[in-house]
């Protein structure tokens, strides 16, 4: 059995790598197809899944399930940062953008500690933030392909180790700094957040924007994701559960995928 010291630099270190990868890859992609398939990228359980295993490699199914409802009730404040960061990113430069985007990740997440959170409620919250949040993003969605970009030598190094310093940070931070704050730090937008980071200075506010409101669809499918892993942790044991959760989020989006491309395929 791995100590908690080993077990917690395990989990930074892959959490950090995966990230990385992800972002620099979603980026890419983006500059070739557009925001919509970078938005469907980035909602893939790429850094919840890490997290989720390391702890169900020290607690329980019952543990697994609770930890689900609060990753739940996070996900309707992370539908309203998108919405917030979509908006400012319009006009404003990455810093400001995502700080407010944070600040007010945060004060949701606060408020929502307050709350005595059901399967029930939480869905409310989540299906009450998608459909505001789709409706105010919905003019920032289509925008036109960045087309691919001359780039430095080390311009994708860079971006990559500021993602990974960002994970860093904010992982490392959620832990020095106690229980709770690690409770707000564990379901932190950070793919989202560092996707914006590298895609904003790069492409511009506007594409950067159109990606993390094309995410929301994606994030509504990773709400089913989680009412399955915490509806099913304790019956099907927590190794099913994840697995059934990614089989529900990543099925989710292909189907989003699959259906944007039969709408937009040319009739013969």
């Amino acid at each position: 059995m791995p100590s908690p010291d080993i077990a917690y630099l395990a989990m930074l270190t892959l959490k950090m790598l995966i990230t990385m990868l992800v972002v620099v890859g979603t980026s890419l992609i983006v500059e070739r197809t557009g925001p919509f398939i970078g938005g469907m990228i980035a909602t893939v359980p790429i850094s919840a899944g890490p997290s989720y295993i390391f702890l169900a490699l020290d607690h329980d199914s019952a543990f697994i399930a609770s930890a689900a409802l609060t990753t739940l009730t996070a996900n309707a404040a992370t539908m309203l940062f998108v919405t917030v960061y979509a908006h400012l990113a319009q006009r404003q430069g990455i810093v400001r953008s995502l700080g407010i985007g944070w600040l007010v990740w945060c004060v949701l997440m606060a408020g929502f500690s307050f709350v005595p959170w059901t399967l029930a409620t939480a869905l409310l919250a989540n299906g009450l933030a998608y459909v505001v949040s789709a409706y105010l993003c919905k003019p920032f969605m289509a925008v036109p392909r960045a087309g691919v970009l001359k780039r430095g030598k080390w311009d994708i190094p860079m971006r990559a180790f500021g993602v990974v310093a960002l994970v860093g940070i904010v992982i490392t931070l959620g832990n020095l700094a106690g229980p709770q704050a690690a409770g707000i730090a564990a379901p932190f937008p950070i793919v989202l957040s560092s996707l914006a980071a590298m895609l904003h200075p790069r492409l511009g506010g506007k594409i950067a924007a159109a990606t993390l409101a094309n995410s929301l669809p994606g994030l509504g499918g990773f709400a089913f994701a989680i009412t399955a892993l915490h509806v099913t942790a304790v019956p099907l044991g927590s190794a099913w559960a994840l697995a059934l959760a990614l089989f529900v989020s990543v099925g989710w989006n292909a189907a989003l995928v699959l259906r944007k491309h039969l709408a937009t395929r040319p009739s013969t």
